[in-house]
């Protein structure tokens, strides 16, 4: 059952990956304008690997729990909270001591792209949201609080065209702003265009303030014409993980569909960035631009060596001092670990079998969510026997 999910989870997040792997990893040093070529051009690229990330501490990584068909994580200064595939949120000790916090599978939705995507903890420590596929297959943001997780606001729901692409990662910003990744709503290569228009809330990157006592997630900014009012960036295809950085910078991974994977640095301040799909994934040009100028990506990788999904991501300030102040991302499909510092991308040699989420644990070192596995940690120095 667990290698089923994963393997659908794999194909929904990544689209027709299984037939693209003619290609390789792009070079470290990425990011600037003068580095992305975007004429048009079909083919998949071939690159070398990302190079190992070298004089780095030997690392180990070790089950801290064991939570099945776990797919998202969030955390708080106490503990984490582990949501699963099917609608389950447990509570993770830092000690690996679990004890179940909510169940709402009976609403949660599953198969393809569905199911519990994201939770996050609300910056007053006391209330959790979820980004979920509601029974009928809909995106729905909700609201728990803690000390009674049952009841919950609704904040948000969103019709769902297809079953692919329909929901993405949730962070807060250092203000109380809510973001939240929506993918394009599913069709190979975005046939409708969501991506492209800032009108609707698919394929975009949404901000709003939450409200409990109304229920709502209001607007931040004035009406601006063409845009949804919650739409803060588009030219999304999947933005299946969003994360903050130190300096206020909103980080994005979006999943390819042919070739390319893509991690985005976005000025935190910024309303309205285009981030390219469908007219590109990543650098590369993928459809008809129609005059559109879109953000390059700040590093990204290719499909050769079987990657399928960039899975984020979480900026490290930990124990182990070579990777303090990087962003760490991982690729569903090889397992690799990926640190990524301004425009370098280095792999990490710890390898995993299936990432779906990667965070900071409660401790403030890096946990991983394995499909196979549970919840990781991250490590340079073993567990006692």
């Amino acid at each position: 059952m667990k290698v089923g999910v994963m393997l659908g989870l794999a194909v929904a997040l990544a689209g027709t990956w299984l037939l693209f792997v003619d290609s390789d990893g792009r070079p470290p040093e990425l990011g600037t304008s003068a580095a992305f070529d975007r004429t048009l051009n079909q083919a998949c690229d071939t690159h070398e690997r990302p190079p190992l990330l070298r004089d780095l501490v030997p690392l180990t990584s070790f089950t801290v729990a064991d939570v099945v068909q776990g797919t998202a994580m969030a955390t708080s200064r106490e503990m984490a909270y582990v949501g699963t595939l099917t609608g389950i949120v447990v509570a993770v000790e830092p000690d690996g001591t679990t004890h179940d916090v909510l169940d709402i599978s009976a609403d949660t939705s599953v198969g393809s792209d569905r199911g519990l995507l994201d939770l996050v903890v609300a910056p007053d420590g006391e209330t959790l949201l979820l980004l979920r596929t509601n029974a009928t297959g809909d995106t729905e943001l909700t609201a728990h609080k803690l000390d009674s997780p049952t009841e919950s606001v609704v904040l948000l729901t969103i019709d769902q065209p297809d079953p692919r692409h329909n929901g993405g990662g949730l962070a807060f910003a250092a203000n109380g702003d809510l973001l939240i990744g929506i993918g394009d709503g599913g069709g190979q290569g975005d046939p409708n265009g969501e991506g492209a228009n800032p009108a609707t809330k698919l394929g975009s990157i949404l901000r709003g303030r939450v409200d409990l006592d109304t229920g709502e997630l209001a607007p931040v900014r004035e009406p601006i014409p063409g845009f949804d009012d919650l739409v803060w960036a588009f030219g999304l295809r999947n933005p299946f993980r969003i994360w903050f950085g130190a300096e206020g910078d909103l980080w994005v991974g979006d999943v390819g569909e042919l070739c390319n994977e893509e991690v985005t640095r976005i000025d935190g301040s910024a309303h309205g960035q285009d981030l390219g799909w469908n007219a590109f994934e990543g650098s590369r040009r993928f459809g008809q631009s129609d005059g559109r100028t879109p953000i390059d990506p700040t590093v990204e990788w290719t499909h050769a060596d079987g990657s399928c999904a960039v899975i984020g991501g979480t900026e490290y300030q930990g124990d182990i001092v070579e990777l303090r102040g990087t962003q760490i991302v991982a690729d569903l499909c090889t397992g690799d670990l990926y640190s990524i510092n301004e425009t370098y991308l280095r792999q990490i040699p710890v390898r995993l079998d299936s990432p779906v989420d990667v965070s900071i644990g409660p401790d403030g070192e890096l946990w991983v969510i394995d499909m196979e596995h549970g919840v990781r940690r991250i490590t340079a120095t073993p567990p006692t026997p």
